[in-house]
């Protein structure tokens, strides 16, 4: 089971200095005939009204968004009855239908942010955004009685607000949900530079980077934009000098973008940028390896990582110090079914947090027919080895075979089901052995515990948090579950030789 895989937020003070609020012209003339759109001028709050009179029961307006807007929030507030908010440029909202932005809470206060990505309309800067706030509750109440007020306010962010990035100074941001989940950084480039790259030290989402000369990218499809996208955090963007031409000076502006960040999951990105072509010292450290907890799950718990590539991502379980991991052959799959080449390995280092990628890994052993896979770390993140000495938490290998139904057993793992964010922090589900089944290959445990996407290949540990096999896979009839636990005493004989050498056995 494979876990596959809208945007802004700037320094608080200087969104304020920078945030434009909008107001209706007229103030109580925002009760607009359906042909006639109230026009929005940048300004402060304003009255509006959806008459009762009206044929579609909506009130339309328009609003110019500045040429250096880097993303416009409309905020309406309908104390007394549960209205929508529709956007889209070039002309009228008509069909709702038709809306890619779209805001339709249930509690009166509606938010929509209307962003330069995720959406087939993105941000014009320039251009005449149309937005229409609807009564919602038509359909089944009918014609309201007497026209329903609303409150309604514009704010546009523009790149004033974009923080500055100072080269060799590493930046932290909050991807706020209210500003869908982007941050904008700007950076002076020198005369005469050959190289532009940035880092993300850490990042609790799957971010991407959009990079471009002058003014910020005006979506992902911008011609003139460098893109860095992965099915991981910790992305990197170098822009080198071509046949020796330096880099074009001047102001540069880089996006960090999480797309899939839930609406009400905020995220800690720390940015780095440089003018060289070789990653920075804070790039290439080691995290000190955690030190596993002093309970039985403490060290299954400190040893199961999440592992990713381009295809897709999984979990798995580190079984020796120096870096063996046991994991699903499924979760290593790349095109036609062979293993890829290279893996990232994220290691948990704070359980209330996404585990951070650390480590490149290479499948050194699979077996398509049991679903295992054996891989092993190779370096750091960027290739770096690692360090004399630096040794990893690892689970101990408990017996599957002396299990019986009724014992009780905990699946350790990164569930996409895990949370609200892009990506998920150590999830760990309680059940029981079901029962067991014997396939071509050998005998399976079933269990009740739950096993989600993204879990595959993690730890299904016993009391002592012994690992005894991997969750691998659900059957599912209506609303019951069960699920398939391939043991560890399907491990073939020669990985089960290596990983004993490997911890001194």
């Amino acid at each position: 089971m494979i876990r596959f895989r809208t945007l802004l937020r700037a320094a608080a003070a200087a969104v304020a200095a920078t945030a434009i609020a909008a107001t209706v012209l007229g103030g109580e003339r925002a009760a607009a005939s359906p042909d006639r759109p109230t026009r929005l001028e940048l300004g402060a709050p304003a009255k509006g009204s959806i008459a009762a009179e009206a044929d579609d029961r909506r009130a339309r307006f328009r609003l110019k968004v500045p040429e250096d807007a880097i993303a416009v929030r409309i905020d309406v507030n309908c104390p007394t009855e549960n209205v929508d908010v529709y956007a889209r440029f070039g002309e009228a909202v008509d069909a709702l239908a038709d809306c890619d932005h779209v805001a339709d809470l249930d509690d009166g206060v509606e938010t929509l942010v209307v962003g330069r990505y995720g959406s087939d309309d993105p941000l014009e800067p320039g251009g005449v955004l149309h937005i229409a706030v609807v009564w919602a509750d038509e359909e089944e109440l009918g014609p309201p009685e007497e026209a329903i007020p609303f409150t309604i306010e514009a704010t546009a962010v523009t790149t004033a607000a974009a923080v500055e990035l100072s080269p060799g100074k590493a930046t932290a941001g909050e991807l706020d949900p209210k500003l869908d989940h982007v941050l904008t950084y700007r950076i002076d480039v020198p005369k005469g530079c050959k190289a532009l790259r940035f880092d993300v030290l850490e990042s609790d989402g799957d971010v991407d980077l959009v990079l471009r000369h002058e003014r910020p990218a005006r979506d992902f499809d911008d011609d003139r934009a460098t893109l860095a996208e992965h099915g991981w955090g910790r992305e990197e963007l170098l822009l080198a000098a071509h046949d020796g031409t330096p880099i074009a000076s001047g102001s540069w502006f880089i996006d960090v973008i999480d797309m899939a960040r839930g609406e009400d999951a905020s995220g800690r990105v720390v940015l780095i940028a440089s003018l060289q072509k070789e990653p920075p010292a804070e790039a290439l450290a080691f995290p000190e390896p955690p030190t596993p907890a002093d309970r039985p799950l403490g060290r299954a718990l400190a040893a199961t990582v999440e592992i990713a590539s381009e295809e897709a991502s999984g979990s798995g379980s580190i079984v020796t110090p120096d870096g063996l991991i046991l994991t699903n052959q499924h979760v290593i799959e790349g095109p036609g079914g062979r293993p890829v080449d290279e893996l990232v390995i994220a290691l948990d280092l704070d359980m209330r947090r996404p585990p951070a990628e650390t480590f490149r890994a290479r499948v050194i052993a699979s077996d398509r027919k049991r679903d295992l896979a054996l891989i092993e770390i190779t370096g750091g993140l960027y290739g770096q080895p690692l360090p004399d000495g630096y040794r990893l938490p690892f689970i101990e290998l408990g017996d599957p075979g002396r299990l019986v139904i009724g014992d009780p057993l905990i699946v350790l793992g990164y569930p996409e089901t895990g949370g609200v964010g892009s990506r998920v922090s150590i999830t760990a589900t309680r059940g029981i052995v079901s029962g067991f089944e014997r396939l071509t290959f050998g005998t399976v445990i079933k269990t009740d515990a739950e096993i989600s996407p993204g879990v595959s290949g993690g730890a299904a540990v016993d009391e002592a948090g012994r690992l005894v096999g991997l969750p691998t896979s659900v059957l599912e009839s209506g609303s019951g579950q069960i699920g398939s636990i391939h043991p560890i005493d399907l491990i073939p004989a020669a990985w089960r030789k290596r990983i004993d050498e490997r911890i001194g056995r």
